[in-house]
């Protein structure tokens, strides 16, 4: 999936093929090359050219999850990435001016429906991969570094824009395709049928989770309870606004560079980069945070760290539309958007630790919607700047800022007076924390594999 996020970061070249129709008014404003045009026919292919990733991931959401139920996250996610891989492949031959900006908006949404297993897989391999206690740390680490994926990208793009603006995407395609071979060659669905996992080790992991396998019932259909969860819901208003900000700032903090402060092209792909590192350093000290966040109790502790988290980034967001681009300048600017994504991030511990809270073993379900919702903020926030960014002048930008703070205290809201900290009554029995004895029952062992573990389970039986 990296080769779709990654995408972001050569936009503004990617824009640049679009001609634009109206010549900039002088050098120091410049022009977000094809935003500003006249013919309908440019404007409809501009916008789906922006929007296109995000239709494609909430239209590929429910789908991805009905197929991980059916092939399971290892057959599904090597398939998306190389998906995902072949459409970025195709990108690199289709910038040129012959080509019909329809059929790139097509590539790009295809990308867009490979993105959109991401979260199912995330979901499905927490649940099934680690402990009660250890779920949240899966789910943590995988959205952040979902965030943290231009750290690696970004700055190699900007080395090979100097030389082809093929390079960037024949190396994220060749790299997508690694990575699914490596999920391939060392993924399991489950932990019992991986060979590297001792008796020990699984015991640990299936730990209490027996009433929820055995519980096909409310696995296979558990779409309607959540519908029915005001915390669910939360949860999920929760991460809308978390990507809202994701998403703004991976698409378009290269071009506010480029466009209102007048760097070069290199330059704002590596100055936007710089707030993307510090989300690295964040999560790897997880622990820290997880006990700084945690330390009040389930609810209060979800509810504060999520409304403290968007409410400092709305308060960044304002900051940016009262003070013009040009009297910060570009130092303070990647300064302020360092500590948005940063304050963001910490929302990870409010509505991402509610959901472990909330749903159990079945956080699995809740942390899969969420890309519905990724999907949603990524149209939000391109329809927002696309119908507001025309002139590019910043008070345009002032009214994006404004409406995505609005739109984050709206989400602080909702969760605010709907989070929970505590499991959903369908979700109690799904998995008992208090489960401390070694494994007693032999249900989860399917024979039919070869499963690792049966002599260990044995010894410690007898």
């Amino acid at each position: 999936m990296s080769s779709h996020a990654d995408n972001d970061g050569n936009r503004n070249e990617n824009l640049q093929h679009v001609p634009s129709e109206i010549p900039p008014e002088n050098k120091e404003n410049k022009l977000i090359s094809g935003i500003v045009i006249v013919s309908l026919e440019k404007k409809i292919s501009l916008v789906l050219l922006w929007v296109s990733p995000g239709i494609g991931t909430f239209l590929g959401a429910v789908p991805s999850i009905w197929m991980l139920r059916a092939i399971g996250e290892r057959r599904l996610f090597a398939a998306t990435l190389f998906i995902s891989s072949a459409a970025t492949f195709w990108l690199a031959f289709m910038l040129s001016n012959e080509w019909n900006e329809f059929a790139i908006a097509g590539l790009r949404f295809v990308q867009g429906v490979a993105f959109a297993s991401t979260f199912p897989v995330i979901g499905s391999l927490s649940a099934n991969w680690g402990t009660l206690k250890e779920q949240f740390f899966f789910i943590t680490w995988s959205i952040l570094f979902v965030e943290s994926a231009p750290v690696l990208t970004w700055p190699m793009c900007a080395l090979c824009l100097k030389y082809d603006s093929k390079l960037p995407y024949l190396l994220l395609a060749v790299m997508t395709m690694l990575f699914a071979l490596i999920w391939v060659m060392f993924y399991r669905d489950r932990p019992q049928y991986h060979p590297w996992v001792n008796g020990l080790e699984l015991n640990k992991i299936v730990t209490g989770k027996v009433r929820a396998i055995n519980n096909r019932t409310l696995e296979d259909q558990p779409f309607h309870l959540l519908l029915k969860s005001p915390a669910v819901w939360a949860t999920w208003s929760a991460a809308f606004g978390y990507f809202l900000v994701v998403t703004l700032v991976a698409q378009f903090l290269p071009i506010y560079f480029y466009t209102l402060l007048g760097e070069e092209e290199t330059n704002s792909i590596l100055l936007a980069d710089i707030p993307f590192c510090f989300v690295v350093v964040f999560a790897l000290l997880h622990s820290l945070w997880n006990i700084m966040t945690h330390s009040c109790g389930s609810w209060l502790s979800v509810v504060l760290t999520n409304t403290l988290s968007f409410s400092i980034c709305a308060l960044v967001l304002i900051l940016f539309a009262i003070f013009p681009p040009n009297a910060l300048g570009s130092s303070r600017i990647v300064m302020a958007f360092t500590v948005l994504l940063v304050c963001d991030a910490v929302s990870v511990y409010g509505f991402g630790y509610s959901a472990v809270l909330v749903g159990r073993y079945f956080t699995q379900h809740i942390v899969a919607n969420m890309q519905l919702f990724m999907g949603l903020a990524m149209i939000v926030t391109s329809t927002t700047v696309l119908l507001t960014v025309r002139s590019n002048s910043p008070n345009e930008w002032r009214l994006v800022f404004l409406a995505s703070a609005a739109l984050l205290l709206i989400c602080a809201a909702i969760f605010g007076f709907l989070g929970d900290g505590k499991a959903e009554e369908w979700a109690k029995q799904s998995w008992d924390p208090s489960a401390a004895r070694r494994m007693i029952s032999a249900d989860l062992i399917d024979y039919h594999h070869d499963e690792c573990g049966i002599v260990e389970m044995r010894l410690l039986n007898q």
